[in-house]
């Protein structure tokens, strides 16, 4: 993992990481380092995204609960031609009950969307949208009971609400009262 191409990936990522520390409340990152290296895994955690989790004995039910995830570049990252990629990067560690997971192993499937290479920031926002419930596959999906409950509870699933993503751009304007004089200075 030490080409070139790859070292300025990582930087890129860890750049994205400080942009999504700053600009969310909703996703937290933390980067794995290895020994000195830039980190290639991300640990993170979502917050205030209603979700789906299944129980043992099959009830679904509607979860505020965080979720915590990871998400690796390999070494093939950036010019992979496997179709497996799109399972391979990203790990959700908290229940989940949703067609693009497959449930008790953590993979999930980033959609077809997805390309080797995708930026840390576009793909906290591909995540985001999945886990959010915002995104998911019906025709092909990881887990075929959680994608017939989307469809059967297609109105459950739209009243799931989530914090946005990213903090709303406040713009402030100061105005100068021009009846206060000079503002005290002599």
């Amino acid at each position: 993992m030490d080409t070139v191409p790859m070292t300025n990936f990582l930087k890129t990522a860890l750049a994205d990481q400080v942009l999504i520390t700053r600009e969310s409340d909703t996703v937290r990152l933390i980067g794995r380092p290895r020994s000195g290296a830039l980190p290639n895994v991300y640990d993170g955690v979502c917050e205030g995204v209603e979700h789906l989790v299944s129980a043992g004995d099959g009830t679904v039910s509607v979860s505020s609960e965080p979720i915590c995830f990871s998400v690796t570049f390999p070494a093939d990252y950036l010019a992979s031609t496997d179709a497996t990629l799109l399972y391979r990067v990203v790990r959700v560690h908290s229940p989940l009950y949703h067609p693009n997971h497959l449930a008790g192993s953590g993979v999930i499937c980033l959609g077809r969307a997805f390309r080797a290479g995708t930026r840390l920031r576009a793909l906290v926002y591909q995540l985001y949208s999945i886990l959010g419930c915002q995104n998911f596959a019906s025709d092909s999906p990881l887990d075929t009971a959680a994608s017939a409950y989307y469809v059967a509870h297609a109105e459950q699933i739209r009243a799931l609400r989530a914090r946005p993503l990213w903090r709303s751009r406040v713009s402030t304007v100061i105005a100068r009262d021009s009846t206060s004089g000079s503002g005290g200075h002599a």
